[in-house]
């Protein structure tokens, strides 16, 4: 019998009669677009299996991979070895695994190496995926409460422009999260030319919360397209708030937990101000231009 196995919490057998994959490296292109490409993973027992599908304009792929569960060092802590397709010689990896709710996984792991060194499972030697995996069974059984509740007026900066969004229209900008239990977030960008560019929104969209957890001094919340589950985001926010305060809208499915994210430019900024929770009938505000018009 196998004496290491992968956690069941990853395991690709789902209920009695489901198979589960989970989907990485998930840009805000989607899926499908010949501009990305998207990791599935399939684990069974002891063998985690990931295959790249790559769109025809993507100039640098990686390359599909194998990887063997040798040894549970520390609880919860994998010794594995690792088999790039089309190669001979096996390489070492540490992974440990973090279920931030029934459809979203966080990876930690640390660089490969030629020799299978207890030490690779060291905290220092391994270092957190910013993309988390997705899988989408069940998933629209699994919204969660947001983090965030409340009303929000907000400022935009796309940092990949470098520039404010809509800071030349009259009003605020606003986010409603959570006025009533379980509705999600709702972003109301005011017109439709103050949605920011490749965000896949409309300027009045709602979405879910698909997980949510806590590293470090951030809290991050993975949200979802209230129509289109292929549409997500990574949001973050400090854990320890004031009523003024930045957040973070990453445009791909990557959440990063730099400070000031070095990493990638593809985010908005959002300075965001709490003020009370208004009901979802309550939109004829001076900001709400169809509102003027009565």
């Amino acid at each position: 019998e196998q004496s290491c196995l992968f956690p069941e919490i990853v395991q690709s057998r789902f209920r009695k009669d489901q198979e589960r994959q989970w989907y990485g490296h998930i840009s805000k292109h989607g899926r499908d677009d010949p501009r990305s490409y998207v990791l599935t993973a399939t684990f069974k027992d002891a063998t985690l299996k990931v295959a790249v599908k790559a769109g025809r304009k993507v100039r640098k792929a990686p390359f599909p991979y194998t990887r063997e569960c040798l040894q549970q060092v520390y609880r919860g802590k994998y010794l594995v070895s690792h088999l790039q397709a089309g190669l001979m010689k096996e390489r070492y990896t540490c992974m440990q695994f973090f279920l931030r709710s029934h459809t979203v996984l966080q990876i930690k792991e640390s660089p490969l190496d030629d020799w299978p060194n207890t030490k690779l499972c060291e905290d220092e030697s391994m270092t957190l995926d910013p993309w988390p995996w997705i899988t989408s069974a069940g998933a629209f059984e699994n919204y969660v409460s947001c983090p965030l509740t409340g009303g929000f007026n907000m400022k935009v900066f796309d940092k990949a422009k470098g520039v404010g969004v809509c800071d030349a229209n009259e009003g605020e900008t606003r986010l409603e999260s959570e006025c009533m239990k379980g509705e999600g977030l709702f972003f109301r960008f005011r017109y439709p030319n103050c949605v920011p560019n490749g965000i896949h929104m409309h300027h009045d969209q709602r979405v879910f919360c698909i997980a949510h957890w806590e590293e470090g001094p951030h809290t991050f919340a993975i949200l979802q397209h209230d129509k289109n589950n292929n549409h997500m985001w990574c949001f973050r926010f400090l854990t320890n708030k004031d009523n003024t305060f930045n957040a973070f809208l990453f445009r791909d499915l990557y959440c990063s937990v730099e400070n000031f994210p070095k990493d990638t430019n593809d985010y908005l900024r959002l300075e965001m101000r709490n003020d009370l929770p208004r009901q979802l009938s309550d939109l004829c505000m001076d900001d709400y231009e169809a509102c003027n018009m009565w």
